[in-house]
């Protein structure tokens, strides 16, 4: 066993201790991939992950991103708290208030922004996602975890899409923020139907008289039975709400405000914005804050 910097980050929530936490290994060169598994196992967060050396020229440095389940070739979290946590290490500087980020999904754009209060906002930017129907079978089956849903998916009242943005959420708009707070899953039968249907988990969403938006995500095939604040999840969203105003011909500003956590005791933060690239393709920034909370050494 060797030591190895280490730090945890609360993502997603300014002050620390409402969002979602990532453990951060570094200098990561020397451990295996079961090294890796192992101590993701052990530190029984939603992710963990562990920075390398780049192997391409453009990026600052590579990330390994772990569940306590797999591997996976991106997240969102992990990847807002790693960022933070290599500028404040010294690994690297940002250029231009940007930073590169290699994983196994490719390089991820991250940007910060200075509020007026000080306060640095971290954001990732997908422009690389895949969408596709859900079958009735798969929707009847996946709602019936949530709630009895006979009799009403044939008329289409929730639309569910996998939206691949290197996880795949089967991600579901419902009928209001309290009707998504107010589930409870059947976790055994979701993770059996992740791993049918080869999907990482659902992430449903819903809007509040304000219209800002509450969203919880589960993925118990993974173990994560419910993450308190998802970036993925996030962006998955808001292609989700993108795609559909588009498909009714309704205009769309492209932003929106996600709340996330509560249900696990948590009071996360999360934006979106979602714009045009200049070939028309669909862009996607899920932004939002992180602070360390647990900082010094790991021996693995």
């Amino acid at each position: 066993m060797s030591a190895h910097p280490f730090k945890q980050v609360d993502v997603f929530s300014k002050g620390g201790f409402n969002g979602n936490p990532v453990a951060v290994v570094f200098n990561a060169d020397d451990l295996s991939t079961d090294q890796m598994q192992k101590f993701a196992v052990w530190t029984n967060l939603s992710e963990t992950t562990f920075v390398l050396k780049p192997t391409i020229p453009e990026a600052h440095y590579k990330l390994r991103i772990f569940t306590p389940k797999k591997e996976l070739p991106f997240a969102g979290h992990p990847t807002i708290g790693s960022c933070y946590a290599v500028i404040e290490s010294g690994v690297c500087l940002p250029k231009n208030g940007k930073v590169i980020q290699e994983c196994e999904a490719g390089l991820i754009n991250i940007t910060l922004h200075r509020e007026d209060s000080g306060d640095v906002w971290y954001a990732f930017e997908l422009t690389e996602f895949t969408s596709s129907e859900v079958s009735d079978e798969v929707a009847i089956a996946i709602l019936n975890c949530l709630f009895n849903a006979n009799g009403q998916i044939q008329e289409r009242k929730w639309n569910p899409i996998f939206i691949n943005v290197g996880p795949i959420w089967l991600t579901i708009q419902l009928d209001s923020a309290h009707q998504v707070l107010n589930l409870y899953p059947d976790y055994g039968m979701m993770a059996n139907l992740s791993e049918q249907y080869g999907f990482t988990g659902v992430y449903v969403f819903g809007k509040h008289d304000d219209m800002h938006i509450e969203s919880r995500a589960f993925a118990p095939a993974i173990n994560v039975v419910e993450d308190p604040a998802c970036g993925s999840g996030a962006a998955a969203c808001g292609i989700y709400v993108y795609l559909s105003n588009n498909k009714l011909g309704r205009d769309f500003d492209g932003n929106l405000s996600i709340s996330q956590g509560c249900k696990v005791g948590r009071a996360a933060n999360l934006n979106v914005v979602t714009s045009l690239n200049t070939n028309g393709s669909l862009k996607v920034k899920v932004g939002g804050s992180a602070s360390t909370c647990i900082e010094g050494s790991v021996n693995i």
